[in-house]
């Protein structure tokens, strides 16, 4: 049974079914595949800052951003390096997003965004703390983001993966001594 483009174009649930029959599949299968491939995939990006404060703190701050459609269930994952010792991982969620876990095991700082929206940001805040004399050498660190599949990311078209890096240098501290 072949159709008109009058018929077709006529929006109605037989049209659907016209076309669901047309490429050999239900109305609804059909439907759902038609929303997959038109809509937009998420674009997670960040930017990151790294500070010291010529004492023994070290703050990293990552501010998570979406460009695209909503993100569900972002995470991150800062595998922050020595000397830092990470202490605290905060989060501040904007207009749009929300802050899902945020924990650290050593020094691996990571937790999830359960809403991310369009144009939408979280900050999150890692401190961490150095010995009093740390190496002078520059300091960098990474941030992975992912917005699974698996979690209803992309359609189905895999994973999506953003990072973002800084760096700051540690300065050598004198040490202070008594001179008789």
């Amino acid at each position: 049974m072949f159709m008109g483009a009058e018929e077709l174009n006529k929006g109605s649930r037989s049209s659907h079914k016209a076309i669901g029959m047309l490429l050999g599949c239900s109305v609804f299968a059909w439907a759902t595949l038609a929303q997959a491939q038109l809509a937009p995939a998420p674009n997670p990006g960040c930017t990151e800052t790294v500070s010291y404060d010529n004492a023994t703190t070290v703050t990293i701050t990552v501010t998570i951003t979406e460009a695209g459609f909503k993100a569900p269930g972002l995470t991150f994952d800062s595998p922050v390096p020595s000397p830092v010792t990470v202490n605290t991982v905060t989060c501040t969620a904007g207009a749009g997003a929300a802050c899902g876990t945020m924990n650290h095991t050593a020094n691996d700082a990571s937790g999830t965004l359960t809403t991310l929206n369009t144009a939408s940001t979280a900050t999150i805040t890692i401190t961490g703390t150095v010995p009093s004399n740390p190496a002078n050498a520059p300091y960098s660190n990474t941030t992975t983001l992912t917005c699974s599949n698996a979690s209803g990311c992309n359609a189905g078209a895999g994973d999506i993966t953003a990072t973002c890096t800084n760096s700051t240098t540690l300065p050598v501290k004198l040490q202070s001594f008594d001179v008789t």
